[in-house]
């Protein structure tokens, strides 16, 4: 997880009285979810844990869990099957994926997708623009598949159908297949939640 920026490679400093010193990662019999935390040498009761400033940072479960989540949403697993296979309430499951959805539509907010406008085809007019070949299948079949996938799932609440439309299309183009979409949420998390600060 530090590899990929989702845990602090650099030791933060201490800052306990002004305590210049960077802290050192210790073994805390303690810390039942990740078994290590950072501690001061000079001040030994000054200990933080080491998903300190990380999206995981107030999850309440076992790091290596977090990854689980986050192949289990890669592979598009329905929420039941996703309680069953990482042993976590259906409650945690959902606020994490709602996470996760949350991380596509900010790499869409700093990535704009232009859907119409001009280049597009006004399809009253032509099904095939005369000049660029543009077509409107493309748009259709868009929406043909964000509503099957919006049925497969029993539908969804109104407040949340912008996240699912904003995960649909953050597949669109960062993960078709399951290890790409694995890869590259992680990828983005790290750059969004950035933790050596």
């Amino acid at each position: 997880m530090r590899n990929r920026g989702l845990l602090r490679q650099i030791a933060p400093i201490c800052g306990r009285n002004g305590c210049p010193r960077r802290m050192t990662q210790v073994k805390d019999a303690s810390s039942i979810n990740d078994g290590y935390k950072w501690r001061c040498p000079s001040h030994k009761s000054k200990k933080i844990s080491i998903r300190s400033g990380s999206f995981f940072e107030n999850a309440k479960f076992q790091l290596r869990k977090g990854l689980m989540l986050g192949y289990c949403w890669a592979l598009s697993l329905p929420i039941h099957t996703q309680v069953q296979i990482v042993r976590l309430t259906e409650k945690h499951v959902i606020d994490w994926n709602s996470f996760f959805r949350d991380v596509c539509s900010r790499w869409l907010i700093q990535q704009p997708i232009r859907l119409g406008g001009v280049g597009s085809v006004n399809h009253r007019q032509n099904f095939v623009c005369p000049v660029t070949g543009t077509h409107t299948n493309h748009v259709e079949n868009f929406w043909k598949n964000l509503k099957m996938k919006n049925k497969a799932m029993s539908g969804t609440l109104r407040d949340m159908l912008p996240g699912y439309m904003d995960e649909y299309m953050w597949r669109q183009f960062n993960g078709k297949k399951t290890l790409a979409a694995f890869d590259n949420i992680f990828d983005q998390i790290s750059q969004f939640y950035v933790v050596n600060v």
